[in-house]
């Protein structure tokens, strides 16, 4: 994991603490946005944090040792803080949600199909980073756009065409599913906010993960 991605996990996590965060703000090109917006003083306190961050990810248990006997444990400054949620404030108060910004296009109803709505993935391994596909297809009149793709944490990612999709045609969305941490029985719940009748559809991700 590279110094920018624990910039972003911090910038991410700060924002949900600051106020209630769109989750479509949680998208890398916002937190990119956000860090580049930051005075070169701040970014630098990001970036010497991140790297910290990173140092302590991959640290042996003897250089654990002497980080704690050293009392190693910068963290950015008030300060720096206090920019981050003034920003996380601004875009809170200024973008619109998907579903506004769905309501302010006024796109006609279409319907939609899913190949299926629930795919098990089985038994996999904790640490595997599993890809999982689901299928659609545009079975109305009218063109189908996807406004967000909500997924319960960051250990889902979706990934999805934001153009319109014709009538009768077919794409896919996909998931990515890091499975660091997670044990036993897993259900994940997906939901897709469309110009589809019903405008809010459920998906599923189910499996089972072993140590």
């Amino acid at each position: 994991m590279n110094e920018l991605r624990w910039v972003f996990i911090i910038i991410s996590g700060l924002q949900f603490f600051a106020a209630p965060i769109l989750h479509a703000q949680k998208d890398t090109e916002e937190i990119t946005r956000i860090f580049s917006e930051l005075p070169e003083d701040a970014k630098n306190e990001l970036m010497d944090f991140a790297r910290y961050l990173k140092t302590k990810e991959t640290e042996t248990a003897e250089q654990k040792q002497e980080r704690v006997y050293k009392a190693d444990n910068t963290i950015p400054t008030e300060k720096t803080v206090g920019r981050i949620m003034e920003y996380s404030r601004y875009l809170t108060a200024t973008q619109q949600t998907p579903t506004e910004k769905m309501e302010e296009e006024g796109l006609e109803i279409t319907k939609v199909k899913f190949k299926t709505r629930s795919l098990d993935f089985g038994k996999a391994k904790e640490g595997e980073v599993l890809q999982l596909t689901y299928h659609y297809t545009n079975t109305g009149k009218k063109p189908m756009i996807i406004y967000n793709v909500d997924t319960p944490c960051g250990c889902t990612v979706p990934e999805w065409s934001k153009e319109p999709l014709a009538p009768g045609e077919s794409e896919v969305l996909k998931i990515t599913f890091d499975t660091r941490t997670k044990k036993g029985n897993q259900t994940k719940l997906v939901k897709i906010l469309a110009n589809t009748d019903p405008k809010e559809i459920s998906l599923f991700i189910k499996g089972e993960i072993e140590p």
